[in-house]
């Protein structure tokens, strides 16, 4: 982690001086400011709201797509699902890519018919392994009902 003195917080880079991430987001003020990244921007270098682009259901396969911005180099994803009375699983590792495909990564994988629904999670990373932030996104499955989100 890089820090910086206080004055240089306060007068340089207007971040709080008691706040490590001024701007809520997953990296340090020091590390956004070292890369060239805006440590006043959430959005900066990721927007972590917007990485799950969709998801298509046919049948019992799921593929997920999540946009690519330039700070990423691979992203994870992860799903939890939700049965006919309302009950979730805990979240199950799905995969990796390494190589976005125009414009996007990607990530197929096949579903059980007991689900109705499945929330769907990824995580962005850096060359370095550094966390960028995440996104999740909720998906019906199967034409079956949708009990209310937890």
């Amino acid at each position: 982690m890089i820090t910086y003195s206080d004055i240089e917080e306060r007068l340089v880079y207007g971040t709080d001086v008691y706040n490590p991430n001024s701007d809520g987001d997953a990296l340090s003020d020091g590390t956004e400011v070292a890369w060239g990244y805006d440590p006043l921007n959430a959005n900066s270098p990721i927007v972590a709201s917007s990485l799950i682009n969709s998801a298509t259901v046919v049948g019992f396969s799921v593929t997920a797509y999540v946009n690519h911005y330039t700070a990423m180099d691979y992203v994870t994803f992860y799903a939890r699902y939700q049965n006919s009375l309302g009950q979730w699983t805990g979240f199950y590792y799905k995969g990796i890519d390494y190589t976005p495909s125009s414009g996007k990564y990607s990530l197929y994988w096949s579903v059980s018919s007991a689900y109705v629904r499945m929330e769907i999670k990824v995580y962005a990373y850096n060359s370095g392994s550094v966390y960028l932030g995440y996104d999740t996104q909720y998906f019906k499955l199967n034409g079956g009902t949708t009990p209310p989100i937890e």
